[in-house]
Formats: C-alpha cells, sequence, structure tokens
C-alpha cells in the first residue's frame, strides 16, 4: 500500500490485501476498463496495458484533444514539420546537477522516464522523426503572479512579458520580436483549473495512502496522486502505479513484473 514517508507502493502487500487464489489470465486479460482524461498519465496507463496484452479499455475525455496540460502550440498557424511551436506547460527536463565545491556531477533520475517513453514512442512511429534546432523565448507565471497576469488583457500580458524578455536579455529581444506569441492560463481553463498539484503541510501523509488504494474499482492516478509533484516524470510514475495497482488486483502478477522491469519501477516491491 502506500506510506508517504517510506516506501511507494507495496505490491507484495497490496497483492495479499486482494486475497487473490486462482486467476484465468484470459479472463483477467479481457476485462474492460475506463479510462478517464486524456492527460499523460491515462496515455501512458493505455500504453501499459497494451504492453501486457490487455486492450479492452477505453479512453474518456471531455475536450476533443489527449495530452492534458502538455499543450504543444504551433505558432503563426505553422504545421508541425516547420518546428515554430511551443510547449505550453511550464516544463523542464534537467538531467544533471553539479556541484561546484566538490566539482562532482550527478544524474538526476527521474526525467530518465520521460526520455525512456519518448525512445519506446519514437520506436513506434519508425524513428521518422527530423531533428530541428529551435529557440523560441518563453516566459511562465506561477502561484499568486500567474493570477495577477491572467487578469490582464491579452495585448497588456504579452506587452508585460516582452518587458521582462528584454530586461532579461537585452534590446536584442525586442530586435528579434517577431510578434509571434501563444497564452495559456491553466488556472481558468475550464477542464483544467490549474497547471499542477501541490499539496501544503500535513496533506501529503494524509492523502497519497488513500490514493494507493482502490475505491469503487477507481484507482486514481496523476501527478497529484505521486509522493512528488509537479513534474511530467510523476504523472508517468502514477501510471505505473496505478497499471501495477490494477494488475494486482487481477492477479496478473508477471504483467506487473514486466510493468515493473521495464519502467524503472525501482520505488515498487513485487
Amino acid at each position: 500500500m502506500g506510506d508517504s514517508n517510506g516506501l511507494w507502493f507495496n505490491g507484495v502487500e497490496y497483492l495479499n490485501s486482494t486475497k487473490q487464489t486462482s486467476v484465468s489470465v484470459g479472463e483477467a486479460k479481457s476485462k474492460k476498463i475506463a479510462i478517464v482524461g486524456g492527460g499523460m498519465s491515462v496515455l501512458m496507463t493505455s500504453l501499459l496495458l497494451t504492453s501486457v496484452g490487455m486492450t479492452n479499455w477505453h479512453i474518456t475525455e471531455s475536450t476533443e484533444r489527449i495530452g492534458g496540460r502538455v499543450r504543444t502550440r504551433c505558432l503563426n498557424d505553422s504545421k508541425p514539420d516547420n518546428y515554430q511551436y511551443q510547449e505550453m506547460r511550464p516544463i523542464r527536463f534537467p538531467v544533471a546537477v553539479k556541484y561546484t565545491d566538490s566539482n562532482e556531477t550527478l544524474d538526476i533520475q527521474d526525467p530518465k522516464l520521460v526520455f525512456q517513453l519518448s525512445d519506446v514512442l519514437n520506436g513506434m512511429n519508425g524513428n521518422d522523426i527530423e531533428p530541428a534546432v529551435n529557440v523560441i523565448l518563453a516566459s511562465y507565471a506561477s502561484a499568486v503572479q500567474a493570477r495577477s497576469v491572467a487578469a490582464l488583457s491579452e495585448e497588456d500580458h504579452v506587452a508585460l512579458v516582452q518587458e521582462a524578455m528584454v530586461e532579461v536579455h537585452g534590446e536584442i529581444a525586442n530586435e528579434q520580436w517577431a510578434g509571434a506569441y501563444d497564452r495559456q492560463c491553466w488556472e481558468v481553463d475550464e477542464h483544467q483549473a490549474g497547471a499542477w498539484a501541490s499539496v501544503a503541510v500535513g496533506q501529503q501523509e494524509l492523502f497519497i495512502p488513500a490514493y494507493h488504494k482502490s475505491e469503487l474499482n477507481t484507482i486514481f492516478i496523476g501527478d497529484h496522486t505521486s509522493i512528488t509533484h509537479a513534474w511530467i516524470f510523476f504523472a508517468l510514475e502514477s501510471a505505473v502505479r496505478g497499471t501495477t495497482q490494477l494488475l494486482l488486483e487481477l492477479g496478473l502478477v508477471d504483467e506487473v513484473k514486466k510493468v515493473v522491469d521495464t519502467w524503472m519501477a525501482r520505488w515498487i516491491t513485487i
């Protein structure tokens, strides 16, 4: 189960709690699975289920698009292969940290799951991707500041950001400003109501054990259900944990081991 201050998810304990006896693998894999939402944790879940032979799943999404808070916008009505696009979620993938006092560099493990997923998807698409180098200045705000700029008119918001770009990068930010932009205010998005989860003191200990239990045949996933939040990695991590939880309830232990071994789930005990 879940322990907010220690082990993230104990698959052995969870399996024992299901009181499984005998399992028909074929029957278990044919179960109908409803997946609510179309964000990264949901898409990852569908991929994981398919990878172990469970294809009787259906995604229900309230919008006309998938991706959730991963939202890529092409500028000036360009096409994706023009590489004039911006990712509208505040997102970054640090790969290492260097300590100047010891000159030691350590890899950051968390984003590696994102890179692994990219490699898998690129392979599924035949690796038909042309590499490109492009730089687009971007700015984002959070918390109270985000609330303030969301209240501005679009024109005033863009002017404020451009002014900040000049302050940081110098006059070249004005010289190379092409007038192409896109704006996304997550808090006022009717389908999102916020950009990421940020728990308050005490909520972690209260929520995490509850998230790691099924309730009325429902399993909860999403970056808010992870022991750490606000990075795309943890949305993917929650999908691995949620899929593991589902497979254990169905008694599909071998399939769980495949998911755990393949997707870096070092924090799940099987």
